[in-house]
């Protein structure tokens, strides 16, 4: 009888940048419930950057109804540890394969 396992590698995605306070939200002076599922971001101008050779966009955020400007709130780094699942590994007795061929073996092996 074989020994099936899977590993998942985590990934460390802990950032010391500012993120989106996902609880804001606002009504725009149109009466607009703005937030940060809906908030627009609004050109005010494009210039082209010599130093990476790319066109950047000035803007501000904006109702997505009136496109006067909002200030979507931000929040600080959370200071916890965060990560997110990586590469899977699957193993048969110690050795890996791929994720179909364990499948297959191991429903063959239930199936027996």
């Amino acid at each position: 009888m074989s020994t099936f396992e899977k590993r998942v590698e985590t990934v460390d995605v802990t950032t010391n940048a500012m993120r989106r306070d996902e609880t804001w939200q606002r009504r725009c002076s149109c009466g607009e419930a703005v937030n940060w599922d809906n908030v627009r971001w609004c050109v005010d101008s494009v210039h082209y950057c010599e130093d990476c050779m790319e066109d950047h966009e000035d803007g501000h955020w904006c109702c997505p109804r009136c496109q006067s400007r909002v200030d979507p709130r931000m929040k600080g780094p959370s200071g916890i540890k965060e990560t997110r699942p990586g590469i899977i590994h699957y193993l048969i007795d110690g050795r890996e394969v791929g994720e179909e061929e364990w499948q297959h073996r191991l429903q063959a092996q239930q199936a027996s």
